[in-house]
């Protein structure tokens, strides 16, 4: 991989977590973009000149859930949203 020191780092920590969720392709990763689009729980929402960004958070499983940002450029909601950011988070074991 190459870029700044920290993008590399975080894109490492990223492949390690939707492994660890069971996530494995771009192929599943789409479905659960287009998943979440659907069906995910809104938990922000932010506007701005450049359009509309919306944070929504799937469950994947009991293992943990992803945060995926869909940005809608220009505030145009009728048009395909951009993935701009994608958190995933493992839940701990208890």
């Amino acid at each position: 991989m190459e870029g700044n020191v920290h993008n590399v780092q975080r894109s490492a920590q990223n492949l390690k977590e939707l492994t660890a969720l069971g996530i494995s392709s771009k192929k599943q990763l789409a479905k659960i973009f287009a998943t979440t689009l659907v069906k995910g729980t809104e938990v922000s929402r932010s506007t701005n000149r450049y359009g509309i960004t919306i944070n929504k958070v799937l469950n994947i499983g009991k293992r943990g859930q992803i945060q995926t940002s869909f940005f809608y450029a220009g505030g145009d909601m009728t048009k395909a949203p951009k993935v701009t950011t994608i958190i995933p988070k493992i839940f701990k074991k208890k």
